[in-house]
């Protein structure tokens, strides 16, 4: 029996630790501290998705839209996208202005989610508002 230590496992442990933290942070709206949280993860595991929507809600909190734009972008990109990160996009993209990718991602997260259902989430959220005589059109 081998008792040496599990590098992937320990490196499991270590990301869910800062990732927990950073949440907890972000909870209390401390933004620098869960930077910092997000920043102690290693390379490799930094790119996983649990660990962009951390980030990039961090980036929404502190309103840095160009950043949570680009984490965004990343998320949209990932094997297997889901709902809620297209629509983050769309939103942080109407703040940027900049709307095509907005719509584009919109586009997804109705895909994803189910016209209605985006629809009228869409028509409540402030954010969204350049897009809202949009929302008609997206198949």
């Amino acid at each position: 029996m081998d008792n040496q230590p599990d590098p992937i496992r320990e490196m499991e442990i270590h990301t869910s630790k800062h990732l927990s933290y950073a949440e907890g942070w972000l909870g209390l709206g401390n933004i620098r501290e869960a930077e910092q949280d997000l920043n102690r993860i290693d390379g490799s595991c930094s790119t996983s998705p649990d660990v962009l929507r951390v980030r990039f809600d961090m980036y929404w909190g502190a309103r840095k839209w160009d950043e949570a734009f680009t984490v965004g972008l990343l998320l949209s990109a990932a094997p297997k996208p889901v709902w809620q990160d297209a629509y983050k996009l769309a939103r942080v993209g109407c703040k940027i202005g900049n709307r095509r990718q907005a719509y584009d991602a919109l586009k997804c997260a109705v895909r994803l989610a189910g016209k209605e259902e985006i629809r009228v989430l869409c028509l409540e959220d402030k954010d969204l508002e350049p897009l809202w005589k949009d929302i008609g059109e997206i198949p």
